[in-house]
C-alpha cells in the first residue's frame, strides 16, 4: 500500500495533475482523487505517445474506448473486498473509545487494490472519464487506513459489500465503528462460519447483532468459503449466465498474500432473474447446511434476504468450477430451474455418505475427469 493516487495517475501516462474538491485525498493509491480542471480530452496525455486527436472523436466512441480501458463500467454488480480490523491511531483519537477493547473500523482487503485498479485510474485520467465513472459508482465508502481516511467508489444499489478480518467476530457490537459506511450498504457478504470466535455471546447472537449495525440491508450474502476443497458441491444455482461473477488475480508482490493467486466469487443474478431464484428467497434449500436456521427466520422477519456465495481458489478450485459450470450448462434451465417447485443441493456430508472413495479421489485431483460427484443426477435441480 505505498502507492499513491499520483504514481497511479503516471503509470497513464498522463501528467501529474493535482485535486481540487472535496473528494480529493492526499493519500494512498485507494483514494478517488479528482482530476483537476482540464480542458479537452485531447490534453490528457503528452509525450510522443499522446493521441492528440481524442478529443474530436464522437462522444460514443471515447466512451467505449474508456469502457474498454475500464471493464467495471460495463458489468451489472461487482464486489468490493473489506476487512475489519483494530482501528488506526488518527480514527482512535477521534472517536470516543468503548468501555472494553478497541475500536474496530472498514479497511482495504487484501485484494482490494486489484479489484479497483481501473476504476480508480479512469476516475484520476480527466473531466470526461471521472464523469463517466460517476456515473456507474455514485456511491462511496469511507475507510481507516494508517495515513487517514479514504473513500472507494461504488454503486450501492448494485454492488457487493465482502467484509472479511480474522476474528472480526470476536468482539462485542459497541466496538465496531463505521461512520459513513455501514449505513450505504444495502448489499453484504459476510462469512458462513461467522460467530464462531464470539466470546460475549452465542454465535447467533453475535452475528444478528452484528448485522443490525447496517440500518440499510436488503440482502445478506453467506460466503462458503471451502468450495475448493470440496466441502461444499454440487452447487445448482451457479449455472452459466445466472450468476454474477468477479474474478480476481492477484500478484503477492502486491498484496499481503503469500503466493500468487486467481479465484473466482459468484453470487445469484437476482436483480434479472426473480423467478429463478424464488426457491433462494427462502434460502432453507441452501443455508440451512451452513448456518443456523433462527439466523434465516430473523434475516427473512427483518426484511432482509438470505443467499448464498461462493468462492474458487487457485487452479485446482477454477477447474473445479469451470467443470461444475459445463454441466450446469447442459441442463434445461428453462424447464428445471425456473420452477417455483423445491431446489435441493448436494452437501459434502451427503456425497461422502454414498461414495466416500470418490470424494477422496476427487480432493486429490479436483480435474479427473473420473470425478463422478458432478454427475447430471447430484447437479441438476430434483424436483419433489
Amino acid at each position: 500500500m505505498e502507492e499513491t493516487a499520483d504514481s497511479l495517475r503516471s503509470e497513464t501516462d498522463g501528467p501529474n495533475y493535482g485535486s481540487n474538491d472535496e473528494t480529493s485525498l492526499d493519500a494512498p493509491c485507494l483514494m478517488d482523487n479528482t482530476a483537476a480542471e482540464l480542458g479537452d480530452a485531447s490534453d490528457v496525455t503528452s509525450g510522443s505517445a499522446a493521441f492528440h486527436p481524442f478529443g474530436r472523436l464522437p462522444p460514443e466512441l471515447r466512451r467505449y474506448i474508456w469502457e474498454l480501458f475500464c471493464p467495471d463500467l460495463t458489468l451489472e454488480a461487482r464486489l468490493l473486498d473489506i476487512t475489519v480490523a483494530p482501528s488506526s491511531d488518527k480514527h482512535a483519537d477521534e472517536c470516543s473509545r468503548p468501555k472494553h477493547g478497541h475500536r474496530w473500523t472498514a479497511k482495504d482487503g487484501a485484494i482490494l487494490d486489484a479489484m479497483t485498479l481501473a476504476r480508480r485510474r479512469v476516475l484520476a485520467v480527466n473531466q470526461e472519464s471521472r464523469a463517466i465513472a460517476l456515473q456507474t459508482f455514485p456511491d462511496y465508502l469511507s475507510l481507516d487506513l494508517a495515513s487517514g481516511s479514504a473513500i472507494v467508489r461504488f454503486n450501492k444499489d448494485t454492488d457487493l459489500v465482502l467484509l472479511t478480518g480474522y476474528g472480526m467476530d470476536y468482539h462485542a457490537s459497541e466496538q465496531y465503528h463505521f461512520p459513513d459506511f455501514a449505513g450505504k450498504i444495502t448489499q453484504l457478504a459476510i462469512s458462513s462460519t461467522f460467530g464462531i470466535n464470539s466470546s460475549t455471546a452465542d454465535p447467533v447472537d453475535a452475528m444478528m447483532d452484528f448485522l443490525r449495525g447496517f440500518p440499510n440491508l436488503k440482502r445478506v450474502f453467506f460466503l462458503l468459503e471451502s468450495l475448493h476443497q470440496n466441502k461444499l458441491r454440487n452447487l445448482g444455482w451457479c449455472v452459466p449466465g445466472f450468476v454474477h461473477e468477479s474474478f480476481v488475480n492477484v500478484s503477492r508482490e502486491t498484496t499481503e498474500l503469500t503466493q500468487d493467486n486467481e479465484m473466482v466469487f459468484c453470487w445469484p443474478v437476482l436483480n434479472k432473474y426473480t423467478d429463478f431464484y424464488y426457491p433462494f428467497r427462502r434460502a432453507s434449500h441452501v443455508l440451512l447446511d451452513v448456518i443456523e436456521e433462527r439466523v434465516v427466520d430473523e434475516l427473512l422477519g427483518m426484511g432482509i434476504e438470505p443467499l448464498p456465495m461462493a468462492i474458487f481458489k487457485f487452479r485446482s478450485g477454477l477447474a473445479h468450477y469451470k467443470r461444475l459450470q459445463e454441466r450446469l450448462a447442459e441442463m434445461d434451465a428453462d424447464a428445471d430451474l425456473h420452477s417455483d417447485r423445491s431446489l435441493t443441493i448436494t452437501t459434502s456430508d451427503e456425497a461422502t455418505s454414498d461414495d466416500g472413495h470418490e470424494a477422496e479421489r476427487i480432493e486429490e485431483d479436483p480435474t479427473s475427469e473420473e470425478d463422478e460427484s458432478f454427475n447430471d443426477e447430484r447437479v441438476q435441480a430434483q424436483i419433489e
